[in-house]
Parts: structure tokens; C-alpha cells; sequence
């Protein structure tokens, strides 16, 4: 856990002997997803200078941060559960910003084991051709 951040400026209504429990990680779920009954909304909203805090820290683990001079194949399914779609699409617009070259190639109803289909044996074989990136940024 990052020490910058505090989880009871997350966790409001919570009894604070319960919210060490409620922020853990076991077998890939936290605590609180393990709940019967979420609880109240009210209790999930942070203050505006811990919520900016832990936007900054989150910002920092974001990626892409540097501009790579390798061109990107980007093939992701839109029922990804590991990587959401709309995740990898802000990753990729950042990637935009940046300056990379990156082909964004969505398979709809595919999930994070996904049938890249010819896409990438001809991408790959126009990178050891030569021939030229196009990008979609």
C-alpha cells in the first residue's frame, strides 16, 4: 500500500477497527467486494483533497509515460475483464499524445484471450518488410 494514501479518507460511516479488513487483498478481490451488502454510498466518498491525492498516485503507476519509438499493434476484446476496453482506450490516447505510432485494433465480443486473426502476422510482416507504420492517433 502506498504510504501517501490513507483508506479512511475512503471509507466514511465505517467502524475503523473493520476498514484495515475492508481495504485488504485476498485471492484477487478486496474486502469490500467480498461483502453481502455494500455499503451506503455516502461511506465511499472521499474528500476532494484525498481524492485528488489518490488521483496524482494513480497517475503515477499510468501508463504509457515516455514516448517509444516502436510501433504499437494494440489488439484488445471488448468483453476484456482483465483489461477493460475503456481502459486500454485511454491508455491508448495517451500513447496518441505522446507521439507513439499505434494501430488500435478492437475485436468486439472477444475478451482478454483473444483471436487476433491475420491482423498481427501481417502487421508483423510489413515491420520485418519495412514497410511503413500507419497510425490511427
Amino acid at each position: 500500500m502506498n504510504p501517501q494514501i490513507n483508506p479512511a479518507d475512503y471509507l466514511h460511516g465505517i467502524d475503523p477497527r473493520d476498514a484495515a479488513a475492508l481495504a485488504s487483498c485476498a485471492s484477487g478481490r478486496t474486502a469490500l467486494a467480498r461483502q453481502p451488502a455494500p455499503p451506503a454510498a455516502s461511506a465511499l466518498v472521499a474528500p476532494s483533497a484525498a481524492a485528488d491525492e489518490l488521483t496524482a498516485v494513480l497517475g503515477e503507476y499510468a501508463l504509457p509515460r515516455v514516448k517509444t519509438e516502436v510501433p504499437i499493434l494494440a489488439i484488445y476484446g471488448s468483453e476484456d475483464q482483465v483489461i477493460p476496453a475503456d481502459v486500454m482506450e485511454v491508455t491508448l490516447q495517451r500513447g496518441c499524445a505522446l507521439g507513439d505510432r499505434l494501430v488500435r485494433v478492437p475485436r468486439e465480443g472477444q475478451g482478454h484471450s483473444l483471436d487476433p486473426g491475420p491482423t498481427m502476422p501481417t502487421w508483423m510482416r510489413d515491420r520485418v518488410e519495412g514497410r511503413p507504420v500507419e497510425s490511427d492517433c
